[in-house]
């Protein structure tokens, strides 16, 4: 906590949008900045992880954030360690994250944590935690790792869209203690 200067007072939320496959593997930009805005606008801190391979994620994500609301919103990618996520994914009250080594280090620290699977299969790596939920709007999984949209993006993770993640955000918030 001393380290990156943020305490632990209210709640967090962590982001996790990156994904070793980039974009087929990821969540939209854009989906995750409603959710930073949605939890920004009710006074929870909002931290966003990654390697520096997310870095262009991450600032698309910060990008459309508007400056009045960065008071409690801190972007970590590309400026920790292992440890360091570790420490601070286990500080977090919740996580938000695609299929990635974040979800399961999130899994392995036993936060609450809400997966989006989009061609992967939570059948072969699901977050291993009770505290874990996923949503995923497809059967199976595919192989090759393409999106099928233009800037990249794997259509079955464009259908879940952001209400439907803040509902199931909220309901892990009550239902898992």
């Amino acid at each position: 906590l001393s380290k990156f200067s943020f305490n632990e007072v209210g709640k967090s939320i962590a982001i996790c949008p990156g994904a070793e496959f980039g974009p087929s593997k990821r969540w939209p930009a854009k989906y995750y900045a409603e959710i930073v805005r949605y939890y920004l606008t009710n006074n929870w801190q909002v931290f966003i992880l990654g390697s520096k391979n997310d870095l262009p994620v991450a600032k698309e994500i910060e990008d459309r954030i508007s400056y009045t609301e960065k008071d409690s919103f801190i972007n970590f990618t590309g400026q920790t360690s292992i440890q360091d996520a570790v420490d601070i994914l286990s500080t977090c009250d919740l996580v938000l994250t695609n299929d990635s080594g974040l979800m399961h280090i999130a899994a392995a620290v036993n936060v609450r944590l809400l997966a989006l699977y989009g061609p992967t299969s939570p059948e072969f790596t699901p977050p291993l935690s009770k505290k874990a939920k996923i949503i995923k709007k497809t059967e199976g999984f595919e192989k090759i790792r393409r999106g099928d949209l233009k800037d990249g993006y794997h259509q079955s993770l464009t259908m879940i869209k952001p209400e439907e993640v803040i509902n199931r955000l909220s309901s892990l918030m009550k239902d898992i203690t």
